[in-house]
């Protein structure tokens, strides 16, 4: 069973500060192609900020994206989650809170990324897919090819 460390392994978490204007983070999630980041402060995580947030507590409101700071239209109540916790637990949060986006957060309080419900969905669908593969190989005696 895969764990959220082995997902984000690679990852290099994505960090704005709470001066930062919306548009200027909006065009950082843009250029990364990324959904959310983490505002901070040092090493400590003041908020998340993500796509949502843009749409529901900037743009729906007629808030002017050049001169509001990201602190101030930000989520600030963030649910973080542990390296080793399963990608299944992770999508049952996901579900319970209706976000898409998990701070991953170590024992000592260091910051290692964020995982997506894309990056857990992906992982989901390669299990299926392996499941199936076990499954035809057994029925039919054969493996077959998922793509």
């Amino acid at each position: 069973m895969k764990t959220i460390s082995d997902i984000i392994k690679d990852q290099v978490p994505c960090l704005v500060t709470k001066g930062q204007p919306v548009l200027e983070v909006a065009q950082y999630m843009a250029d990364k192609q990324i959904g959310a980041v983490l505002v901070v402060e040092g090493d400590r995580i003041l908020g998340i900020f993500s796509e949502r947030d843009l749409m529901t507590r900037v743009v729906a409101k007629g808030l002017d994206a050049r001169v509001t700071p990201v602190s101030e239209v930000m989520t600030t109540d963030v649910v973080v989650v542990d390296p080793d916790e399963s990608y299944e637990n992770c999508l049952k949060i996901m579900k319970q809170l209706n976000c898409r986006h998990l701070p991953v957060v170590s024992e000592d309080h260091k910051l290692l990324g964020i995982i997506s419900l894309r990056d857990l969905l992906a992982v989901d669908n390669r299990e299926k897919e392996e499941e199936l593969k076990i499954l035809n190989e057994y029925v039919y005696g054969t493996s077959i090819i998922v793509s």
